[in-house]
């Protein structure tokens, strides 16, 4: 064979075999940088959230049944909302709330806080049991705790959509362009080099996902605008009819458009990130891969999707033994005597739970609590703990839920870095361009360099406006 020819069967194979790229996801999205931007992510929106539970009226949260000694829900409307038939679903949610003699009210984001658990682990169960129906039970419950959200309290939605774009396109678009370096060039930025690219390019950030959606509320208004025609007395069922054919083509479109939405999304933020684009680019890239490569981008979702809950499983599992083996070596010395219990009235003993599970009980090895373990044991039998307790147990809050908040920042960061992956596949498959191209600023292509004013052919942001090939 002439030297530089290629091997036919070996190139067909390898390009058979690049969904292998995939399984970079983990190694990158295990870097510090990413798991920062992942969880000030998460941090930001639940703090966005907070806020607005806390400066909400009273009477417009939703009605729920609370138990009186925990404080727990133990029925809202939003389980109302989601057991009743579709049609019957807002109403009956009402008349229920109306219903309860003493009402509790509980703040929007703290329901739909404690729905979103339950979905992710019915889903994630439902995906390691091979089980197509469950994982689609569990989209479908996930999509009616919105409908809720929107039907019910559409002010808040309104608000809260909007602290959520926000937050991600800053934090997730920052995201992206971390994921998108380390894929093409095996390099590493830094956090604020993120955070700047993303707010650079902040409206197409927030404009990319929205896009697809103004599209069809404006073919939907000009729907509702025949079907304000067919009003018209005696003639305008007759223009309607007529002219139906035109609403066929519109709502074909509107279909088109609404598939390439739910399948492109996660290819909207990798765009802008990789090529440096606006929203408009980043729309078209993910229809015009979507509807070129349907196939494989669903191969390249599924193959992603069965991988992330593997290693975000295995991680999990890493963080509860590893509590495990704190919670048993803490304990065998911090228990000594159960120095923090204070005796009876009479003068007696006590017996009861240790002192560290009085504050922390430990998770168990055969998955029956939560990964974390719980904070249910705040007192013992028949005694109380010292009064420091408190402080202590609050810190153990403190920093268990810093750890979990970073294993959910590690499935953020798996899930963006994933859907950057199967963006540069899909780009090679339709655009026959190479996994290592990527857009880069002057000063990003060359250490120590400063932006450079903007002159003549360069974009505003200091870049040129071509894509410069990677290392």
């Amino acid at each position: 064979m002439a030297e530089g020819e290629k091997d036919p069967v070996r190139s067909n194979w390898w390009e058979q075999m690049r969904f292998t790229q995939l399984f970079r996801a983990f190694q990158m999205a295990i870097r510090p940088t990413k798991l920062a931007l992942a969880f000030c992510a998460i941090l930001s929106v639940y703090t966005a959230g907070r806020l607005l539970d806390f400066a909400w009226f009273s009477s417009s949260k939703p009605v729920a049944v609370v138990d009186a000694q925990s404080g727990r829900v133990i029925q809202s409307e939003l389980d109302v909302y989601l057991s009743e038939a579709v049609g019957d679903r807002s109403e009956a949610a009402k008349k229920w709330g109306e219903g309860i003699e003493k009402k509790h009210h509980v703040g929007v984001f703290s329901l739909l806080l404690s729905k979103s658990g339950p979905v992710a682990s019915g889903l994630i169960g439902s995906a390691l049991a091979l089980d197509p129906r469950g994982v689609f039970a569990e989209v479908v419950r996930a999509v009616n705790i919105k409908l809720w959200l929107i039907e019910m309290h559409p002010f808040y939605a309104i608000l809260f959509s909007i602290a959520w774009l926000f937050c991600w396109a800053v934090f997730g678009g920052a995201l992206c362009r971390a994921a998108s370096i380390h894929a093409t060039r095996d390099e590493f930025i830094s956090f604020g080099e993120g955070i700047t690219f993303a707010w650079s390019r902040l409206k197409s950030f927030i404009f990319a996902p929205l896009l697809p959606w103004m599209l069809i509320g404006l073919a939907g208004f000009i729907l509702a605008l025949g079907g304000l025609v067919g009003a018209i007395p005696w003639v305008g069922e007759l223009f309607v009819g007529i002219l139906f054919v035109i609403a066929l083509l519109i709502g074909f479109g509107i279909a088109l458009v609404f598939i390439a939405a739910v399948g492109g999304y996660w290819l909207l933020f990798p765009t802008i990130a990789t090529e440096g684009s606006d929203a408009a680019d980043a729309l078209a890239r993910s229809f015009n891969y979507i509807y070129n490569r349907p196939w494989k981008a669903a191969f390249y979702y599924f193959v992603s999707l069965a991988y992330g809950v593997i290693c975000f499983c295995f991680v999990k599992f890493l963080v509860r033994v590893m509590l495990i083996f704190v919670h048993l070596f803490v304990g065998l010395t911090m228990n000594w005597g159960n120095a923090t219990v204070e005796a009876g009235d009479d003068g007696s003993a006590r017996t009861g739970e240790n002192k560290l599970t009085a504050i922390w009980q430990a998770p168990k090895i055969d998955g029956s609590n939560a990964f974390w373990g719980g904070f249910d044991g705040a007192r013992l039998e028949g005694a109380e703990l010292a009064k420091t307790s408190w402080v202590s147990r609050g810190f153990f809050k403190l920093w268990i839920y810093l750890l979990v908040g970073l294993v959910a920042a590690f499935g953020v960061s798996f899930c963006y870095s994933a859907c950057t992956l199967v963006y540069l596949l899909l780009r090679r498959e339709v655009d026959a361009t190479d996994m290592e191209d990527v857009y880069l600023d002057e000063y990003e292509s060359e250490p120590g360099a400063h932006p450079p004013a903007t002159g003549p052919g360069e974009s505003e942001s200091g870049g040129t406006s071509l894509p410069v090939v990677g290392q």
